[in-house]
Order: C-alpha cells, then structure tokens, then sequence
C-alpha cells in the first residue's frame, strides 16, 4: 500500500494495472485502491498548491519544535510575527 501511494505521489504515470492488482491480491477492493490513490493525489495538491504560489507559512509554525517546523515546511518560508 504504502509503495503504491508513494508511486502516485512520486510518478503516477507510470503506475500499470500491475500495480493495481498486487494491492488487489493482498485484500484491498476497488473502492479502497480508489481511496489510496484520491487520498494520495488530493495530500499532493494541497501541499504542492502552497509552495506554487510562494505562500509562507503561517506565523505560528514559529511556535513549534525547530525540528517539526522544518519537517512541515520543508524549506518554505514562515511568515514573521504580527507586531
């Protein structure tokens, strides 16, 4: 499950039927594959979307542990505090 949702995330072109039957032949039905893949791709788009548009982080992702605030921001700007 977790190398497909990594596909999609990383080169959802390349994703064959292959892949969608080995997720099947370990129990997952349609429904689920369909989930794994909208969950994957919709994460993806409202992560990406920030970064596109040059959108900084909120002020208070400077309250949080360094090591989190870089996790979640990734490189992106935190916004500075309002006065």
């Amino acid at each position: 499950m977790m190398a497909f949702v990594e596909k999609v995330v990383v080169s959802a072109d390349q994703i064959t039927s292959s892949a969608v039957e080995a997720l099947r032949s370990h129990g997952y039905r349609d429904e689920d594959i369909f989930d794994l893949a909208a969950t994957a791709a919709a994460r993806c788009f409202a992560s990406k979307l920030p970064y596109a548009l040059g959108v900084q982080a909120d002020s208070t992702f400077n309250d949080l542990d360094p090591t989190l605030r870089e996790a979640l921001t990734v490189g992106r700007p935190v916004a500075d505090r309002p006065e």
